[in-house]
């Protein structure tokens, strides 16, 4: 049994396959399985994948019957998973050569359900981070939120008996939250390592960014939120107004909602008009201190990394 799955879902990434195969092939964790799911891709990413497959027993190729998208490809994975640990990667990023190694490690050492590492976004010109945790041990779930900057589950890592009853969303974008939110309600302690990353490469083609798209993802952005809204009510009150707080950070389309009428009825009718107004001025706010943090981020990335697992201290 691998110490960890990792599952890349592949759709038309000839371009970038090799690269985010690359990195994890040469992990220094060698222990591991890395799951590919082409998702009947139609431009040369199917051979690439074959040739990786051949070239390493490690990587076990499934082939999707029909293009499913995003989640039915990671739970397709999931399904075969045999690791103790799971990671996801979307096959046009890539991760630091230790990126698993430091997050098991720090999963086996102290017991922890889920390690997060840094999300690094990769643009032409520049490279920023979305996140700014410490590295430190977290439990309760305020506690736990309260360092949680984005909705990705690529860039950390979970335990896999969290997935008994798990699955991704089909069907919807920014399915990530929702499923991020179930996990991270299952889990007991959770892990921040400030030094290992995740790099998210921004890719102006990919659908995320398809401009025809559009309509589609402030629905499904609505859907949810409105999921993630009923999940909050079985909590404290506490821990609710962390969870909204948490994902409306994340998942609030500021411009959409002063401009387009439905969708700010929809979120009013959700969260409630009161609600809503102190998000929409914090937005502001949040811009600024994103712009900030991004710069610094690119001042003190060349700094020398000193990570010691010894040093952990429990928060909550």
């Amino acid at each position: 049994m691998p110490k960890v799955s990792v599952i890349v879902p592949c759709y038309n990434v000839a371009q970038y396959v090799s690269k985010c195969l690359d990195s994890l092939t040469n992990q220094t964790l060698s222990d591991i399985e890395i799951i590919c799911i082409d998702d009947k891709s139609t431009d040369g990413t199917l051979k690439i994948l074959k040739q990786y497959a051949t070239q390493d027993s490690r990587i076990k190729l499934i082939q999707q019957p029909q293009n499913g998208g995003l989640s039915n490809a990671r739970n397709a994975g999931l399904d075969v998973a045999c690791g103790d640990y799971i990671g996801f990667v979307d096959s046009d990023d890539y991760v630091d050569s230790d990126f698993y190694k430091e997050l098991y490690e720090i999963c086996r050492i102290n017991g922890s359900d889920i390690a997060c590492g840094v999300l690094c976004v990769v643009e032409p010109q520049k490279t920023y981070s979305l996140d700014n945790h410490p590295s430190c041990l977290v439990k309760g779930l305020p506690t736990v939120l309260s360092h949680i900057n984005n909705g990705s589950v690529c860039s950390k890592l979970f335990k896999r008996t969290l997935f008994e009853k798990i699955r991704f969303p089909s069907g919807l974008y920014y399915e990530d939250n929702l499923t991020l939110l179930e996990l991270l309600l299952c889990a007991n302690l959770v892990a921040f390592d400030e030094a290992v990353f995740y790099y998210y490469r921004f890719n102006p083609n990919s659908i995320v960014h398809d401009e025809k798209k559009h309509e589609k993802r402030v629905c499904d952005s609505v859907e949810i939120l409105s999921r993630i809204n009923k999940l909050s009510k079985n909590r404290s009150a506490k821990e609710a107004d962390a969870i909204k707080q948490t994902f409306l950070k994340i998942l609030f389309m500021r411009t959409e909602y002063l401009t387009n009428k439905n969708y700010r009825t929809q979120l009013n009718n959700i969260f409630g008009k009161r609600y809503l107004k102190s998000v929409v001025m914090t937005s502001c706010v949040r811009k600024m201190s994103n712009k900030i943090r991004r710069f610094v981020f690119r001042i003190q990335n060349n700094r020398v990394k000193i990570f010691k697992i010894t040093v952990y201290k429990i928060k909550g």
